[in-house]
């Protein structure tokens, strides 16, 4: 298996192949330091992605030039987190929602009686207020969970920690994020599953 720099040379060469083999090795880190770091949804980090490789390789991959010493990994992750954050404020900026509640479901257009799609939307209103109360950390643990539907295990890769620590933030999150529904909804019907 080459070395960074061996393939980063051959992709600055022009070598057939090279591109592929550098977006194939780094492709993976890169969509996960957007998705773990920013709370990016999915297809913002695959955006953050995309650009990040295209950052790197335009210009006659001027960007790679600049790269110096043995490992690739710590220079693209900075690169990634950069990337990522500007994509967050160009989203905010352009008013296209914030992506931290992406995939939040709107209930305005469900077959639902008038009465049942406003207490819906009361809810999901809560939802979205309770959730931007949680720090940055609770909200990613609970996107991985309730959006992404992932198991205690994944979390704990995806945010690099022991499962025992990723399995007490996701508590610690769940709590948090029912108290505040509670205490907004009082009786009405609610569940967090």
């Amino acid at each position: 298996m080459e070395s960074d720099r061996d393939l980063v040379e051959a992709v600055i060469a022009g070598q057939a192949g090279a591109i592929d083999r550098f977006v194939d090795r780094h492709a993976r880190m890169v969509f996960w330091v957007a998705r773990c770091e920013t709370g990016l949804g999915l297809q913002d980090a695959d955006a953050v992605l995309q650009r990040v490789f295209m950052h790197l390789l335009d210009d006659d991959a001027r960007r790679l030039r600049e790269w110096q010493g043995d490992e690739v990994e710590p220079y693209l992750r900075q690169v990634a987190r950069n990337e990522a954050i500007a994509f967050s404020r160009e989203m905010a900026r352009t008013g296209q929602g914030r992506p931290d509640v992406e995939g939040l479901p709107d209930f305005a257009d469900r077959a639902f009686d008038a009465a049942a799609r406003a207490q819906l939307s009361d809810v999901r209103d809560c939802l979205v207020d309770c959730y931007d109360l949680l720090a940055p950390a609770e909200q990613r643990v609970v996107v991985f969970h309730y959006q992404d539907e992932l198991d205690q295990r994944s979390i704990a890769i995806m945010l690099g920690l022991t499962p025992a620590a990723a399995s007490k933030r996701d508590a610690r999150a769940t709590r948090r994020l029912r108290g505040c529904l509670s205490t907004k909804l009082g009786r009405k019907r609610w569940v967090l599953a």
